[in-house]
């Protein structure tokens, strides 16, 4: 990255925020299913390269003490931003260093996981390369490295949106006004379209939508900025093996699998017994324009022939929409659909709609595969463990199901409280974001948006207040700031005691969603 980029990113801070699929939890859980044997997040080294002012690597050293986590940067300012909130959290588990990627030398030592989210498409060749060098020279034998990068079909449309923002904006140097005058252009540019339906206006139309929900941020680094290179995914594979690795999965291993493309394509490609060669065709089929991809050592050996038993070493959470009365589970012949981005579920037999009826009302909290089963065993009043097992393993078939987006797998239970409890309690990190703005990092690593009335009430969950008391705060709250609460008639509500009522419902609604969206301590 050139001066004038890490000075660009002094100027307009890139909004640094967590990704949930880089939390080393997951590139775990991903390197165990393929037979690696790598350190688990409690006791990692993890280095995360532009770290910007922490927001991924903040959350993580509150959540694993034991972990040692070092960041860099070669943006000044986000570093001493980075800096201060480690020393308000007064975390001793975490360093970061005003460094470029070129900079790092052997005194660094070896990690378990090499962090480099939105870095690789926007830095000269010559840094592309010290990134895969690095990751070659500081990874541990088992280590896994996570590199996110723009790809090609996908960006070969784009790119001409990208460029004709540049053009537009090329005689205005100062960021934010820079922005401003591109986001005019994409507006003048939405209202020109008129009525028209073509393939090409219907895609400007999606990106136009895409681009107007982004921060400035995004838009001056990620789409005015002086570098963004798209490569094919061959091409980075390629790459990669030039510094001895090999490229292990993708982070959502559901984008890696044949099967969930339509049939006849699926069945075609399924006859390419190359990985990258197979995951390439499907790059050209979906024009795939972003990938996120895990890298581990040439040395590790890497098991590709997965089998249906490897579901029992995990915990398991459900990732779609039902359709269907659940009242009818235990019916035979009944029917209940489970629908994924990739794949729809049509189920008959009650044992298979309770095991994934208990999966979807563990509302995203993983569950253990013997969990699974005692609770299927326990509703179907059945005794034979090992036919229970045989069933969700071969009949239902759950690592298809995994393997299709359907169903998640983790390694643990998430450690965090799938109801609120009466003394509802939030972890340090989210009260000191809660001070500092409008969104927090959750126990699943994603950024969660929250409304004023949400981010008080979030903010009162200190452990020492019941359900009650937070209704009581709620109320008070919603009075100061003339928030009226609206009766089933659909008037404002004007009774105090009905007032009150209402704010406790609405109290125990969101504490409830505040656990849903893994907000809440396990105590």
């Amino acid at each position: 990255m050139s001066a004038n980029a890490a000075f660009s990113y002094d100027i307009t801070e890139y909004e640094s925020r967590s990704y949930s699929q880089t939390h080393p939890d997951h590139l775990y859980t991903l390197a165990k299913l393929f037979g690696l044997n790598p350190t688990c997040f409690a006791k990692a080294r993890i280095l995360e390269l532009g770290c910007a002012s922490g927001g991924n690597i903040i959350p993580l050293a509150c959540q694993a003490p034991q972990a040692n986590i070092v960041g860099i940067d070669l943006s000044a300012v986000q570093i001493q931003k980075a800096a201060q909130v480690i020393r308000d959290l007064k975390l001793t588990n975490i360093e970061v260093f005003h460094l470029g990627i070129e900079e790092i030398t052997q005194d660094f030592g070896l990690f378990d996981y090499i962090i480099c989210h939105g870095i690789y498409s926007w830095v000269p060749e010559a840094v592309r390369h010290k990134i895969l060098a690095v990751c070659r020279a500081h990874l541990a034998p088992q280590g896994i490295a996570y590199i996110s990068y723009n790809t090609l079909p996908g960006w070969n449309v784009v790119k001409s949106i990208r460029e004709m923002m540049i053009y537009h904006t090329r005689a205005i140097s100062a960021p934010m006004t820079k922005a401003k005058e591109a986001r005019n252009l994409l507006q003048f540019m939405a209202c020109g379209l008129g009525e028209e339906n073509s393939p090409y206006a219907n895609f400007l139309r999606t990106e136009i939508d895409i681009l107007a929900k982004q921060p400035d941020s995004y838009l001056v680094h990620d789409h005015l900025g002086e570098i963004n290179d798209p490569l094919y995914f061959h091409q980075f594979v390629e790459m990669a093996k030039k510094y001895h690795l090999n490229y292990l999965a993708d982070s959502d291993i559901a984008d890696m699998y044949p099967h969930n493309l339509p049939e006849m394509l699926a069945n075609e490609i399924n006859k390419i017994n190359d990985v990258v060669r197979c995951g390439q065709y499907m790059d050209f089929i979906r024009n795939q324009r972003f990938r996120c991809t895990l890298l581990c050592h040439e040395e590790a050996t890497i098991n590709r022939s997965l089998c249906t038993s490897q579901i029992k070493s995990f915990y398991l959470s459900f990732g779609g929409k039902v359709e269907g009365n659940p009242q009818n589970k235990l019916i035979d012949g009944e029917s209940m659909k489970f629908i994924g981005q990739h794949i729809t579920l049509t189920l008959t037999k009650p044992i298979a709609k309770v095991a994934m009826l208990k999966l979807v009302s563990q509302k995203g909290k993983p569950l253990a595969f013997t969990a699974l089963c005692d609770s299927v065993m326990n509703e179907m009043m059945l005794h034979d463990q090992t036919s229970v097992e045989r069933f969700l393993i071969e009949d239902l078939n759950l690592m298809r199901l995994v393997l299709g987006g359907l169903v998640k797998i983790h390694s643990d239970d998430g450690r965090y409280a799938n109801n609120p409890g009466e003394m509802p309690l939030i972890p340090e990190w989210m009260h000191y974001q809660l001070q500092h703005q409008s969104w927090v990092t959750n126990h699943r690593h994603e950024t969660i948006s929250l409304s004023d009335v949400e981010k008080f009430l979030l903010q009162n969950c200190d452990g020492q207040m019941s359900v009650k008391e937070l209704s009581q705060k709620l109320t008070e709250f919603l009075i100061k700031e003339k928030i009226g609460l609206i009766g089933e008639d659909g008037q404002q509500i004007d009774s105090i005691i009905e007032n009150e009522q209402r704010s406790y419902d609405l109290c125990r609604t969101l504490l409830n969603e505040f656990s849903q969206l893994a907000l809440i301590v396990d105590k």
